[in-house]
């Protein structure tokens, strides 16, 4: 964007619903050079200030909007030392939970200014007694939580990716080891955040976590869930908390009326291939799910939920035919070729984007990674160079 004189960013800006001085005054006369698209830094460095930049983020592809912040020297300095960040993360960043016997996806990707590369950093190992693998992990707003339920032991355990502090929560007063789910809502008004851990089961009373009085309370209310279900995701959305599971249906907990409720997810997938993916985007829950024709998986959906009450959903977007086709490889003889059935689609949710990428389970990999901004409805390949992201002891691009 920098090397375009901002002629781009003006045009757009002269589009925006925000206030202040005229858009042309960012096209300023250079004072040394007289050139006519020369860009005054004292005008860009309060850019933010004079027109709404909303409005002009939902019109820049990904690596434009991280560009923007380099329009001027003041700029990237700031941008560089984070200080324009009120996160130590800057969004979208996307924690990918533990996948696989080794756990390989325990990480998270964020998005490096300087190189225009994602990093992927692993997290630290989701120990508990005796035992390496969680029953279950996902994570809100950076908090993960992972949860181990044996015969007469409960453990619950909290990575903040943003400070990389452990939060070990207390035994929970009851503890139900056939059927449970766990869910977390997260208080981003406070730094460090804070965060709320719901807890239902089959028989017991749903019992409430507060990290800040660190202390448990229970509430009468009991879910309605299967035996077999098992925690894939969780979200939140307009004080509700949403829990994802492999039965094929949600788990809805009510913050102010404490109450549970159930919701359907748009299209019934086979068993033997899951999508786990639940999030949330400007107060509006979402769905990505790949569809099947009968015979074989042809195309990836998003879906947006209209009406709970009613359990309607409607079709928010189409994955591109021409992206959907890398995640069957069709050349056999590829180095990289699977089997449809040994492919996973899964996402990740931060902002105003989602993360789909492909899980390859016979291998321990993720591979073929796509971004969806929801604003705009736009999605990009992302391009991971090797030694950059590494998920496991192998490694595929882009075909």
């Amino acid at each position: 964007m920098a090397e375009t004189g901002g002629s781009d960013i003006v045009r757009m800006a002269e589009n925006t619903r925000g206030g202040g001085k005229n858009p042309g005054e960012l096209v300023a006369r250079n004072k040394e050079g007289g050139g006519e698209n020369a860009m005054d830094p004292e005008i860009w460095k309060d850019l933010q200030h004079r027109i709404d930049m909303q409005n002009v983020y939902e019109r820049l592809s990904f690596r434009e909007f991280f560009q923007l912040r380099s329009v001027c020297k003041d700029w990237n300095r700031v941008a560089s030392e984070r200080r324009c960040f009120q996160d130590r993360i800057p969004k979208p960043y996307f924690v990918l939970n533990p996948s696989g016997i080794d756990e390989q996806l325990n990480g998270i990707l964020t998005y490096n200014i300087s190189s225009g590369h994602w990093c992927w950093n692993q997290l630290p190992q989701l120990y508990f007694h005796g035992v390496n693998h969680p029953d279950g992990a996902f994570s809100v707003e950076g908090l993960v939580c992972s949860s181990k339920v044996r015969v007469g032991l409960s453990e619950l355990r909290v990575f903040d990716v943003h400070t990389k502090a452990w939060h070990t929560v207390p035994p929970a007063p009851e503890i139900n080891s056939e059927s449970g789910c766990v869910g977390l809502a997260v208080d981003t008004s406070v730094k460090p955040y804070t965060f709320t851990i719901i807890q239902g089961g089959s028989g017991i009373a749903t019992q409430i976590y507060d990290s800040t009085s660190n202390a448990w309370k229970t509430t009468p209310a009991q879910p309605i869930l299967r035996k077999t279900a098992r925690l894939t995701k969780c979200t939140q959305c307009n004080d509700q908390v949403y829990i994802r599971m492999n039965s094929e249906e949600v788990l809805v907990y009510n913050l102010n009326k404490q109450v549970w409720s159930n919701l359907r997810m748009p299209i019934q997938r086979p068993e033997h291939r899951e999508c786990r993916s639940i999030g949330a985007w400007r107060g509006r829950i979402f769905d990505i799910v790949e569809n099947h024709d009968g015979n074989q998986f042809v195309s990836i959906t998003v879906w947006e939920l209209v009406d709970q009450c009613s359990q309607e959903w409607r079709v928010y977007d189409h994955m591109p035919a021409h992206l959907y086709k890398f995640w069957l490889r069709a050349d056999k003889d590829s180095p990289s070729a699977v089997r449809p059935d040994d492919l996973e689609v899964l996402t990740s949710f931060c902002g105003d984007y989602a993360l789909v990428y492909a899980w390859i389970n016979i291998r321990g990999w993720a591979d073929r990674f796509c971004l969806y901004n929801l604003a705009t409805k736009k999605w990009e390949k992302l391009y991971m160079p090797v030694g950059t992201v590494r998920i496991d002891y192998h490694y595929y691009n882009w075909g």
